[in-house]
C-alpha cells in the first residue's frame, strides 16, 4: 500500500499499481498488504541508472540508496516480519504464519471492514508486525488453551496487560526474574514451593511498554527463558 511521495500515491491507501484478485481458478489474492511505494532501498554499486536519494560512506567507498516501489519493496517487509515472528515462536509453521497474518491484519478507513474470507484488493488487510509478535508469544506460551507437553515446568501467560506464571509441575526453590533488554532486573520473586496448578502474578507496573526476558529457575528443573511483551 501507499506511502506519500511526489508521484501522488496516498499515505495508507492502496497503491495505484497493485494487482487485484481473484486468481484465474478463483483463489484469494492478495492475502496481505505491506508498504510498497517510495521505499528507500540500497542500490548496487554497479547501478548507475537509478535515481540516487541517500548515501553513506564506509571504508572509503560511497554507497547509494534510491527510492523504489512494487512487490520488491513489500516482500522484504513481510519477510522481515516473519523472521521476527519466528524469533518469538521458533515452532511456527507456514500455516501458523498465515493464520496469524489473517488474525492480526489491520482494517482501517482505507481497507474498510474486510469479511472473514478476505478481499480481492486488500487480502485480509495490512500487515501488523507488532500484533503478530504478541500473538506468537501468546501461542508459544500456551495462552490459547493452557497446555503443557511436560517439557516445560511452567506456562507463561501474557495478555499484553498482565503477566502471570502457571506451574505445571511441583517445583521447589523457585526464582523468577523479569529482565529488560538492556540487562536491568525489573522485578523478581521467590517461592519455596510451587504446587502444580499454582498461578503466580508478576508485578509489572514499573515496566515501560516493550520486550522483556522472563527467567524461571528452580531446583531439579531446566531453567525456562522466554521473551514476553508488556504493553
Amino acid at each position: 500500500y501507499g506511502i506519500y511521495h511526489p508521484s501522488g500515491e496516498t499515505l495508507g491507501g492502496l497503491a495505484s499499481f497493485t494487482s487485484h484478485g481473484p486468481t484465474a481458478d478463483g483463489r484469494l489474492k492478495p492475502e496481505i498488504c505491506a508498504p510498497s511505494t517510495y521505499i528507500a532501498s540500497s542500490l548496487s554499486v554497479y547501478d548507475s541508472g537509478s535515481p540516487r536519494a541517500l548515501s553513506v560512506t564506509w571504508n572509503g567507498t560511497r554507497y547509494y540508496y534510491g527510492y523504489k516501489q512494487g512487490t520488491s519493496m513489500a516482500a522484504p517487509f513481510v519477510t522481515g516480519t516473519l523472521a521476527a515472528w519466528l524469533q518469538a515462536w521458533p515452532e511456527m509453521t507456514p500455516e501458523d504464519a498465515k493464520s496469524i497474518m489473517q488474525q492480526t491484519a489491520i482494517n482501517d478507513d482505507f481497507t474498510g471492514d474486510i469479511r472473514t474470507d478476505g478481499d480481492y484488493s486488500w487480502g485480509y488487510g495490512k500487515l501488523d508486525a507488532y500484533e503478530g509478535v504478541k500473538e506468537c508469544l501468546r501461542r508459544a506460551s500456551g495462552i490459547d488453551g493452557i497446555g503443557n507437553d511436560g517439557s516445560m515446568p511452567v506456562v507463561i501467560i501474557n495478555d499484553g496487560g498482565s503477566t502471570s506464571l502457571l506451574f505445571a509441575a511441583d517445583l521447589r526453590d523457585v526464582n523468577v526474574s523479569l529482565i529488560s533488554m538492556d540487562g536491568r532486573t525489573m522485578t523478581s520473586g521467590h517461592l519455596d514451593r510451587a504446587a502444580a496448578g499454582t498461578q503466580m502474578p508478576l508485578a509489572t507496573e514499573a515496566c515501560s511498554p516493550g520486550i522483556y526476558v522472563l527467567t524461571v529457575i528452580s531446583d531439579g528443573s531446566q531453567p525456562v527463558t522466554e521473551k514476553i511483551i508488556i504493553n
